[in-house]
């Protein structure tokens, strides 16, 4: 009997054992496909064990295993039931997240609205700093914007935010005529806008009468874009006001959010002079960084100019901004766009004016200048030195007015309007001169001289007196657009300066200034510039006026006193020695000369001048007047040399007319020659080319 039961008991354990494992392969098999089915198999094996319990208390040994696979059944029940739950948990909290930052899509007339918002912010931030030329600009651009809107049918009426707006104007336009006192302090170009805002509004604003009326009338309307809107399309005051204002508190923006505000975008009342120091020694330092944005640093150098604290620092912000349109070039081998040029010319016409009016202001070049953020400015009227270079902005304005001939097709109105631009730098010349011969710099006044002859020295009487008539015009033509109480105010930069840099279409023409004089006789002109360089300046300076006023001579027909002064000054000794523009300059000059001996019927000496040009066989190249197409013999660098070193097309000599008169002068020398054939002559001088193109012929 003992032996039978023990049997029965291993029997019955195997059998318990066997149906416990597959009960648990079930169970991970239906818990992967449903999870209430777990559940139920879960109950079914329990009960069945409770009964297997109650049985007989013999079976201890069955008890002990099938509570061991209770155990690793009800784990793993334990664990799918926290896994689900946590997916569960983890999904609904994802969906409300999503629900949270659900996108929000608006509609193409919010988008609208928004872009007119932004036009109309814009506007009223111009009208802080009576900036005139801004203001008529943006006003444009609103118009562009409703006309947009206008044309995509989703517009029922005038939205209430842009009549809001022509109220603002006309009544800030109202303020402005009747302050006269501002008005004469204002700038032409500013002066200019602002007489022209002034049709401009009056005549916009009789379309919108009655809505202007109606409006004024009942200013406790909110600025929405229709009666339909919805809330987040209403006025740029309903989200700017109603959250700063709550029952007539303002609310004080934290030390946080003031650092969040861009240095362009803080109010000038909250600037300091010790801020705009500080925020330039930043921009100096980041000035050829990589990364550096330098249209950003242009906009950040004008907001500087305008909330200027003192006059002194006024004339160093507007030194720095002219540094940085300088940087705005792409290399050295590329031109400064020309709107960026007429920015300078403003800039710096703008800045002579200044130091004209505040004569205790004076630039120096070698002047470190002050940035730190302590400093509280100096008093009015206290000598104050700037750092800056008068004479390397004048120079860079000139070259870069030089490389864009170059590089602009001379067959084309933009050449033509980029010739109307030299009576500017002119003008700056003649500026920038007297201001450094008040100061008693006689050497730099010598080297502006130069500049100011190599911009004659080629031009004959006729040109010369087109040009001065040109100038005439243009001075005609300012006086008349500005208006009669500003007469006397200087040509300001409020153009360069207000209109952001990206809007290069918008800059108007530089206006020459009122106070500038060009001589009635060219002759004495070049004269009393070359005398003065003759006394004051180097050895090269004098070499080159020398060169430039034989030209001169030889173009006007004075052969012999050009031949006299060229033979006096020993330059074709010495000009082997000098540097290649100077070299490129006495060639242009031989050519001149003997232009003018074949006019004056010297066929001798113009044979003399012309045939050392024609020897070499490369009359393009040491005239600067083309490049050869050999590239073997150069490097692309000095490809590139001689490239910048090129003439302009109205600089250029007829090289076919220099040619005829060398081959016929070199024809009439050899005629004398061949009818004089049975004398012995010892001392013969013949032209190769003339006999190459002969035996060519033959």
């Amino acid at each position: 009997e003992r032996a039978s039961g023990e049997g029965r008991r291993r029997l019955f354990g195997v059998s318990c054992r066997v149906s416990a494992e597959g009960k648990g392969q079930a169970r991970r098999g239906e818990k992967k496909g449903d999870r209430m089915s777990s559940r139920f198999f879960a109950r079914g094996s329990s009960s069945e064990e409770d009964e297997t319990e109650t049985e007989s208390e013999e079976y201890s040994t069955t008890e002990e295993t099938e509570s061991e696979s209770e155990t690793e059944s009800s784990s793993e029940e334990e664990e799918e039931k926290s896994g689900v739950n946590r997916f569960l948990v983890s999904d609904s909290d994802s969906d409300s997240d999503l629900e949270d930052a659900r996108r929000v899509v608006r509609s193409a007339k919010d988008k609208r609205v928004e872009e007119l918002t932004h036009i109309v912010e814009e506007i009223r931030n111009k009208m802080k700093i009576n900036d005139w030329v801004g203001i008529s600009s943006n006003f444009d651009k609103l118009n562009k914007q409703l006309d947009k809107i206008k044309r995509s049918g989703a517009l029922t009426k005038t939205p209430k935010i842009y009549v809001k707006a022509l109220i603002e104007m006309e009544d800030f336009l109202t303020a402005a005529l009747g302050n006269k006192e501002a008005r004469k302090t204002m700038s032409k170009s500013n002066a200019k806008a602002l007489n022209s805002m002034r049709q401009n509004l009056k005549k916009n604003n009789k379309e919108y009468e009655a809505e202007i009326k109606s409006r004024r009338e009942a200013p406790e309307e909110s600025d929405s874009y229709s009666d339909d809107s919805e809330s987040d399309s209403d006025s740029y005051e309903s989200g700017s006001e109603g959250e700063g204002e709550e029952e007539g508190f303002e609310k004080v923006k934290t030390k946080g959010e003031k650092k969040k505000v861009p240095f362009i975008e803080m109010d000038p009342k909250d600037i300091s002079y010790g801020m705009i120091m500080k925020k330039c020694q930043e921009l100096i330092m980041a000035r050829g960084r990589k990364g550096t944005d330098k249209h950003e640093q242009a906009k950040t150098m004008e907001f500087m100019v305008r909330v200027s604290k003192t006059e002194s620092q006024r004339a160093q912000m507007m030194m720095n901004l002219v540094s940085a349109y300088f940087d705005m070039t792409t290399g050295l081998h590329t031109h400064l766009p020309i709107p960026i040029w007429n920015r300078c010319c403003m800039i710096i016409l703008d800045l002579l004016n200044q130091l004209e009016k505040y004569p205790y202001i004076s630039v120096d070049d070698a002047y470190e200048q002050d940035y730190s953020e302590e400093q509280e400015g100096p008093t009015e009227g206290d000598a104050v030195t700037i750092a800056g270079n008068l004479l390397g902005c004048l120079e860079r304005l000139d070259d870069e007015w030089f490389k864009s001939l170059q590089v602009i097709d001379p067959h084309t109105e933009d050449y033509m309007n980029r010739l109307k631009d030299e009576p500017v730098i002119l003008a700056v010349a003649q500026k920038v001169s007297k201001y450094f011969a008040k100061a008693g710099a006689e050497p730099v006044v010598a080297r502006i001289s130069l500049r100011q002859v190599e911009h004659f020295y080629y031009k004959t009487e006729a040109v010369y007196n087109a040009m001065k008539a040109l100038v005439e015009i243009k001075k005609k033509e300012a006086s008349e657009s500005a208006p009669a109480e500003e007469e006397e105010t200087n040509p300001a930069a409020a153009a360069a300066k207000a209109t952001p840099v990206g809007d290069e279409e918008d800059v108007p023409p530089v206006e020459l200034p009122s106070d500038f004089t060009m001589e009635e006789d060219v002759f004495k002109l070049m004269k009393d510039l070359v005398h003065y360089i003759y006394k004051n300046a180097d050895e090269r300076t004098k070499a080159r006026a020398m060169l430039c006023d034989i030209y001169h001579k030889s173009i006007h027909n004075d052969f012999y006193t050009a031949r006299d002064l060229l033979l006096m000054s020993h330059l074709q000794e010495a000009v082997h020695n000098m540097d290649i523009a100077t070299q490129l300059l006495f060639n242009r000059t031989m050519a001149q000369i003997g232009l003018c001996a074949f006019r004056k019927g010297l066929i001798q000496d113009a044979h003399y001048c012309l045939s050392e040009l024609y020897g070499s066989g490369r009359i393009r190249e040491i005239l600067a007047q083309g490049v050869a197409l050999r590239y073997h013999d150069r490097t692309p660098e000095q490809e590139k040399l001689e490239k910048r070193r090129q003439m302009p097309f109205h600089m250029h000599i007829n090289l076919e007319l220099l040619e005829a008169v060398n081959l016929i002068c070199a024809m009439l020398l050899e005629t004398i020659y061949l009818v004089n054939i049975n004398q012995m002559e010892t001392k013969r001088r013949g032209s190769k080319s003339f006999w190459g193109l002969v035996g060519h012929y033959d």
